[in-house]
């Protein structure tokens, strides 16, 4: 169907930037998301990591929620997965599937990315 927006089907909570959920609890809870891993994934150099050398994690939300910052780190409910996130943007936007995509590294609960 044209015009679909994604199936949001996992809940995020959020710890903003300088938050980590190995010492705090998370500033936003139960936000609706995705988790998308392209087919044809393949590495991306990022000199902001320890380990530079990654694969593209694309994390999208409805349009109406607070946007992702650099830093911030989800949570995904359910299951301990942690990540981190590098940047946001929107897509398709001013169209009726308009959402927010946020490019994410995996990250343990200290926010540590890579997760080792």
């Amino acid at each position: 169907m044209p015009f679909m927006p994604p199936s949001f089907n996992l809940l995020a909570q959020v710890w903003n930037a300088g938050h980590t959920p190995a010492t705090d609890l998370p500033d936003r809870r139960d936000e609706a998301c995705q988790l998308y891993v392209p087919s044809r994934a393949v590495p991306v150099w990022d000199q902001g990591l320890d380990f530079p050398w990654h694969f593209v994690i694309i994390l999208r939300r409805p349009s109406g929620l607070p946007e992702l910052a650099r830093g911030d780190i989800v949570g995904l409910s359910p299951g301990p997965d942690y990540y981190l996130v590098r940047w946001t943007q929107k897509v398709h936007y001013g169209f009726p599937n308009e959402y927010r995509e946020s490019y994410v590294t995996q990250c343990d609960s200290a926010g540590t990315s890579p997760r080792p």
